[in-house]
C-alpha cells in the first residue's frame, strides 16, 4: 500500500497506494465543529483514496495506455477487479464467476 521502489529499485514496476490524508483533514474538520459521525467508508479509486502510482520508466507507452484504460474503468464501475474465477494462494477455486460485491471483498479472509 505504499511505492517500495527506494527498499527494491528493481523489482517494483508500479505500486498501489492509498491516500487518505484528504479524508482525515475533513473528518478532523467534522470532529472540530461537531459534525462527524461515525460510519464506515469504503472508498477506492473512483474516490481518489485508491491510486496505480510509481510507475516504472520500463513500462512501454502502450502498456501505460491500457492501465490508464483500465483504471477509468475500475472508477467508473464497468470493470470490477474481484470477479470471474479466483484461486487462493493454495490454487484452491474461492469463487467460480460473476463479481464479489463490497462486502464479500470486505470479509475475504483468503
Amino acid at each position: 500500500q505504499s511505492d517500495m521502489k527506494a527498499y527494491a529499485p528493481d523489482a517494483q514496476l508500479a505500486a498501489v497506494t492509498h491516500h487518505w490524508g484528504g479524508y482525515y483533514t475533513q473528518v478532523a474538520r467534522d470532529v472540530l465543529e461537531g459534525r462527524w459521525q461515525a460510519k464506515p467508508v469504503w472508498a477506492g479509486m473512483k474516490d481518489g483514496l485508491v491510486r496505480l502510482s510509481a510507475l516504472d520508466a520500463s513500462i512501454p507507452k502502450e502498456v501505460r495506455a491500457q492501465l490508464e484504460a483500465r483504471r477509468r474503468a475500475i472508477a467508473a464501475g464497468t470493470l470490477k477487479p474481484f470477479s470471474g474465477r479466483l484461486l487462493d494462494n493454495a490454487g484452491r477455486e474461492r469463487q467460480a464467476g460473476g463479481a464479489m460485491d463490497d462486502a464479500a471483498i470486505a470479509a475475504m479472509n483468503w
